[in-house]
């Protein structure tokens, strides 16, 4: 969705969520924009859910390419996320898949932390790089 690829952009920017209005305001929709296209709060929501998962795939490409600063910065973004999902009591099937998306999307990159710590690659205390890249 453009709501996800929005909030995915600005995390890549800033390592930050982006609210639903800033959302609205980058698509150029809602009340600020005298638009009668409004974005629906299941729909940020939606998009929001599907952040994690790009990033389960941009932690492993930074790992394959030794880039690991990086990694500490999505786990802890995805879990905070995470974290937050699992306050809300969802009963919409497909915002609830979208949620269960999230919680493999932690074990993903968990998997790539580990493998990067296991191999000496990372330093296991603060999660910076002890070799350097050669790209």
């Amino acid at each position: 969705s453009f709501a996800m690829a929005i909030v995915f952009i600005h995390w890549i920017e800033k390592r930050e969520l982006l609210c639903r209005d800033k959302v609205e305001e980058a698509m150029y929709v809602g009340e600020k924009y005298s638009s009668r296209i409004q974005l629906d709060f299941e729909d940020y929501l939606s998009g929001v859910c599907a952040v994690p998962k790009e990033l389960a795939r941009l932690c492993l490409n930074s790992a394959s390419h030794g880039r690991y600063e990086l990694l500490e910065d999505i786990s802890k973004f995805v879990t905070e996320l995470y974290a937050g999902f699992r306050l809300l009591n969802l009963k919409n099937d497909k915002l609830r898949r979208k949620f269960d998306g999230i919680k493999y999307a932690v074990q993903k990159i968990e998997e790539v932390i580990y493998d990067v710590k296991v191999r000496s690659l990372m330093d296991k205390k603060d999660g910076s790089s002890m070799k350097k890249s050669t790209l």
